[in-house]
This record gives C-alpha cells, sequence and structure tokens, in this order.
C-alpha cells in the first residue's frame, strides 16, 4: 500500500503548480532506489509518500523560511501587529475551511497617517482535519512572526502547512477546484491478468486495449517521474534549507558577557556545531539524557571528535542546566569530569560542547550483560565518582556533566 499527499502552495500559480509536480530528471533512479518513505519540498509545491499512514496527522518537523529579502518597513512594531491580527484570523479560517485554504487582507495605518494592505494567506494539506490544521498553522504562524525583520514578503512552509504574507501587493496565484477534502484510500495493487492464457482479442477491442495500454503506460511514467523528483528534492533542499536555517538564526547574543567571563570553554558558532554534527542526523546520535539529547560530531578545525548536547528545548530545567554548566562545570578540573569544551545559544538552541568519551558512558558499563564488573572495579568506581564531588576552592557546589 501507498499513502501520498501533494501539495500546490496557493501562493503559486496554477501552472508553476503543475509544472513542478510533472517536472522530473532522467537517469537518476539510483539516488534513492526501492525508497519506501520520501517527502519533499520545492518552490511551488511538496510531495510526500510512505508504506506506513501518515494521513491527518500534522509534520511539524520541518518549516522553510522564504523570502526575497525586499525592505521597505519602518515600524516594524505597528506592521507586526497587523500581521499577527491577519494571520490569527486566517489560521482558524482556513482550519474550518474544506479547501483547508483562507485568503484575505487587512489595512495597516501608520502613525503619519500613511497607510498600506497587508495580504496574507493560510494553508494546509487536506488530509488533516480542523484540530490538526490549526495546531499546525499556529505553529507555523509563530515562525513567521518570530523572526524580527523588514521584508515585504515571507512564508514559511512545510509538508503539512503553508503561511505567507506579502505587503502593497495581492498574491498571483490560482486556487484550484475543490475535490474531496480526505486523502483517497490506499489501494492494494489487483493481481495481473493471465495473459498467457487470455484469448485472443477480437479486432474491434484491440483498438480500445490499445488506448488503454497508453493511457496505463503514461500514469506510470508519471509515478516513475514523480518518485525521481522525490529523490532529488529531498537530497537537495533538505540540505539547501538547513544551511539557509543555520545561517538565519546565528547567533543569539544572549548572556554572552556573563558567560565569557571567567569560563575556560570557548564559544562556538551555530553553524559549527550544526555541520559538525551533520545538522544532527540520527545517525550521529548517541543517546538521551534527562535535559536533551547527545551527538557525536567531529570539528574539521580543531581536527577533535566531540559530543554535543542540545538542550531540551520543552524542559524547563534545560535552560537552567544549561546556564549552570557553562558557569559552574567550565570552572570544574578533575579526571573523572567529563570536560566542558563549549557552548552556543543560537538559532533557537541551547548547545553544550564535551570531550568525546570513546569508551562509552559508564552508565553502559556498569550495566553492561556482556561484560559484568567485578564488586572491587565498582568499588573503585564509586569512589572515583565520590571525589569528583569534592568542592573545588572558590565554588559552592559541583554538578556533574552528563
Amino acid at each position: 500500500m501507498l499513502y501520498l499527499v501533494s501539495l500546490c502552495y496557493a501562493d503559486r500559480n496554477w501552472t508553476e503548480c503543475q509544472g513542478c509536480l510533472q517536472a522530473a530528471t532522467t537517469g537518476v533512479e539510483l539516488l534513492c532506489p526501492y525508497s519506501r518513505q520520501m517527502k519533499a519540498r520545492e518552490d511551488a509545491c511538496v510531495l510526500r509518500y510512505s508504506n506506513e499512514s501518515f494521513f491527518s496527522v500534522a509534520d511539524l518537523t520541518s518549516a522553510f523560511h522564504v523570502s526575497d529579502n525586499e525592505t521597505s518597513i519602518t515600524d516594524f512594531a505597528g506592521v507586526n501587529a497587523t500581521l499577527w491580527s491577519l494571520m490569527s484570523r486566517l489560521a482558524a479560517e482556513a482550519a474550518v475551511s474544506k479547501l483547508r485554504l483562507a485568503k484575505g487582507s487587512q489595512v495597516y495605518k501608520g502613525s503619519q497617517g500613511t497607510s498600506q494592505v497587508i495580504y496574507g494567506l493560510a494553508q494546509c494539506t487536506r488530509d488533516l482535519n480542523a484540530s490538526e490544521c490549526s495546531r499546525c498553522l499556529t505553529f507555523f504562524v509563530e515562525e513567521l512572526l518570530s523572526i524580527p525583520s523588514d521584508w515585504i514578503n515571507d512564508a514559511v512552509r512545510g509538508y503539512s502547512c503553508n503561511v505567507a504574507y506579502k505587503i502593497g501587493e495581492d498574491f498571483d496565484s490560482s486556487i484550484p477546484p475543490a475535490i474531496a477534502s480526505a486523502p483517497m484510500a490506499p489501494l492494494a495493487l489487483a493481481q495481473p491478468p493471465d495473459l498467457f492464457h487470455a484469448k485472443d482479442p477480437s479486432p474491434r477491442t484491440r483498438p480500445m486495449l490499445g488506448i488503454v495500454g497508453g493511457v496505463t503506460a503514461g500514469s506510470i511514467a508519471f509515478v516513475i517521474c514523480t518518485g525521481i523528483l522525490v529523490c532529488i528534492l529531498v537530497r537537495h533542499r533538505k540540505i539547501k534549507a538547513r544551511e539557509l536555517e543555520v545561517g538565519m538564526f546565528d547567533d543569539d547574543p544572549l548572556q554572552d558577557n556573563m558567560f565569557e567571563k571567567g569560563t575556560g570553554p570557548r564559544r562556538f558558532r551555530y553553524s559549527e556545531l550544526t555541520t559538525a554534527a551533520r545538522f544532527f542526523s540520527d545517525d550521529e546520535k548517541l543517546g538521551e539524557g534527562g535535559f536533551g539529547s547527545v551527538y557525536k560530531g567531529y570539528l574539521k578545525d580543531l581536527d577533535l571528535r566531540v559530543a554535543i548536547k542540545r538542550v531540551s528545548k520543552s524542559s524547563q530545567q534545560g535552560r537552567k542546566e544549561y546556564i549552570s554548566e557553562v558557569k559552574i562545570i567550565s570552572r570544574l578540573k578533575h579526571r573523572n569530569l567529563v570536560q566542558l569544551i563549549g557552548w552556543c545559544h543560537g538559532g533557537g538552541e541551547l548547545l553544550l560542547v564535551y570531550e568525546l568519551m570513546p569508551n562509552g558512558s559508564l552508565n553502559s558499563h556498569i550495566h553492561s550483560q556482556n561484560n559484568v564488573l567485578s564488586w572491587q572495579l565498582r568499588h573503585d568506581i564509586v569512589l572515583g565518582v565520590g571525589s569528583a564531588s569534592i568542592p573545588a576552592p572558590g565554588v559552592g557546589a559541583v554538578c556533574f556533566a552528563p
């Protein structure tokens, strides 16, 4: 069974959408042979398929900012307030629309009597119900307006949602006709006919068979082309979007002065660490702790392999732990403490860089069933951990590194 959803962005015209869906490149089948799951975003459309059902669940894992970087806004606070009002209203309207789409405008009035019309749109894939569409659009509107900018055109696109605005100019779009709001049910492939024992068709039916065969071959070719397009876009757009995201959010100046006073570890740029950890790929993931996930990485400039901790955004204690690690743990030197090498708060992330332990964590050795530790060795470990908890001169408390 194959589950597939496609979405044409409503701020692009119908011709661009059709071209996006039909585009394909010959000879690239080897890029992703036999892939069962694929998703890709292009300039005018998004394509996604899987052998497992993903219908009715919003995908919030990726949000891509798209802007022409043209600037002309001087009263950002006033424009932003108008945008919040407009986009919130459109998100609510789109969630209950049969098309899962809403477009509208609102007039911004400046303090000096000037006014401009702001156009906006909000859109979901039609497999989402009203609740999931609302959840997706709310998240994307917050992403759209969370970054201060003076751009007159901006959009945030994803695999389930699309929000955009333009100041002073309406969208050049062509809304497709309404179709069933729910996606087609997955189809089980029927058994092929027995061509070897079938009777020879009559002369009158042969032309019809030729037409059916031509249509079927064309459909198969289109599906193959779509799969090829998806393969290309997943590889190309994913890297391009991540690089754009890294460039836009590098770096957050919060508490730099406080952290840089009296601390040995250095500050890293967000782009350095995302590159080192291959954009936090699951292949680089070492494990998860109480306040976030840990990834292995390689710092090319230092020729050093490290462990990068990505502090959880949802944890209320995560930020406190991050500050504690940088201000306190960084000042401690002990052979039984994992050394903090650096830190970074940028791209909306809190990142801690530690020396990489090639032999794994202490926890993995203690609970290993393949290599049971002797009681004497366990006793030595307890003494070693205890020695690390002795307060260092000038430090009132000691926090253990993960």
